[in-house]
């Protein structure tokens, strides 16, 4: 496993500063529950949301790649679920394999391919919760100057892809387990540090993300901030969180 962080520099500054990249205009807000929203390079749907944060899976379909583009404000983790990928930056190029990921700053310019023949799953852990912060600078489909996809892109059909969500089960249950490609993905629920510990002892050679809160060290220190990956083993320094979230540790672990 590997996990790459990544922070704006002087190229993201620039092209964030030219006027073909102005920040859309913000469109209605739209349900992604329960849909599917087709892309030109395969598909993504939203497979977990609360406040904090939105969780997506996308996949992308052989040789086929997002466009190069920022979210202003922003921060996204990238985990390969299936297949390999490469992710790019202005200046950068990560070649990334199951279990891989990358934690990509407010900022940042950026672009997925797959390169998988069978193509590639990629889940996405963007915080806050805000789709239409999306600024495009180039794009092999002609969607530069567009904002987030809507309308005829949603699907409803979701027996015609490979779909699962934690809309419902994840804010009723302790531990709701589910399988994408052959990855299990778990949303897991504490209700005290003490339990959160425990679980990330035993589970160190997975890859852990807090839904809702950040992880500190003794001294203070964030650990992982919401929505960021980490391997568990990698957490087990004196954990330590500001506060207990009234409704709980929310955690996701994939392995």
């Amino acid at each position: 496993m590997m996990i790459k962080k990544i922070f704006p520099n002087e190229l993201d500054l620039f092209n964030m500063s030219l006027e073909r990249t102005v920040v859309p205009c913000s469109e209605e807000e739209v349900d992604y529950k329960c849909v599917v929203v087709d892309k030109p390079w395969g598909y993504e749907y939203l497979m977990f949301e609360n406040k904090d944060v939105a969780v997506w899976v996308l996949f992308l379909k052989h040789k086929a790649k997002t466009s190069t583009h920022c979210h202003p404000k922003k921060k996204t983790s990238l985990l390969v679920l299936g297949g390999e990928v490469e992710t790019s930056s202005l200046d950068s190029l990560f070649m990334l394999k199951s279990m891989d990921g990358i934690i990509i700053e407010r900022g940042v310019f950026h672009s997925t391919k797959s390169v998988s023949t069978h193509g590639s799953f990629v889940m996405e852990i963007e915080t806050p919760v805000k789709k239409s912060d999306l600024v495009r600078l180039k794009d092999e489909y002609g969607r530069e100057a567009l904002g987030y996809e809507s309308g005829a892109s949603i699907s409803r059909n979701l027996e015609n892809y490979h779909y699962c969500d934690f809309h419902n089960e994840a804010e009723e249950t302790e531990e709701v387990q589910k399988l994408i490609k052959d990855r299990v993905i778990r949303i897991c629920n504490f209700t005290t540090l003490e339990q959160l510990q425990e679980k990330i002892s035993q589970e160190k050679g997975k890859i852990f993300c807090p839904l809702n809160y950040k992880l500190t060290n003794e001294e203070g220190q964030i650990l992982l901030g919401i929505g960021e990956i980490a391997e568990a083993k990698d957490l087990l320094r004196s954990l330590k969180t500001d506060s207990i979230p009234k409704e709980g540790f929310i955690s996701l672990i994939v392995g």
